[in-house]
């Protein structure tokens, strides 16, 4: 990674988003980290911006992380999604395997997500 990639975190506990973005944020000199604690304002941002990368909680109020995934493949086609939940429905594991977007079961480990954003930016 040597230009600078920019990763958008929406989750609404912000104790994960917090650890998420500190740890994120120790990675790579050239990572910019934003969080926002819900899929509306995550949608502003990314009107407003361009991301590389967007992690996401599966569950939180109003537009959903699965919902924002899918406006997330059809507005910007480049930007990666990682999903993360404590609950680990049918429903997510079915969108995995169609639309090819990553997936962390809570509690995960802070090395397994940060291989996922290597990966994901490379």
């Amino acid at each position: 990674m040597t230009d600078a990639k920019r990763v958008l975190i929406a989750e609404d506990d912000e104790d994960i988003s917090w650890g998420i973005t500190k740890s994120l944020g120790m990675l790579r000199p050239n990572l910019v980290v934003h969080c926002v604690n819900n899929g509306e304002d995550a949608l502003r941002l990314l009107k407003d911006d361009v991301f590389d990368l967007v992690i996401s909680d599966v569950q939180m109020p109003g537009c959903d992380g699965l919902d924002l995934t899918l406006e997330i493949r059809k507005s910007y086609p480049d930007t990666k999604v990682i999903l993360i939940t404590a609950y680990g429905s049918e429903e997510v594991h079915k969108r995995v395997a169609l639309d090819g977007f990553s997936y962390l079961e809570k509690p995960f480990d802070l090395g397994q997500l940060k291989k996922l954003v290597v990966q994901s930016l490379e």
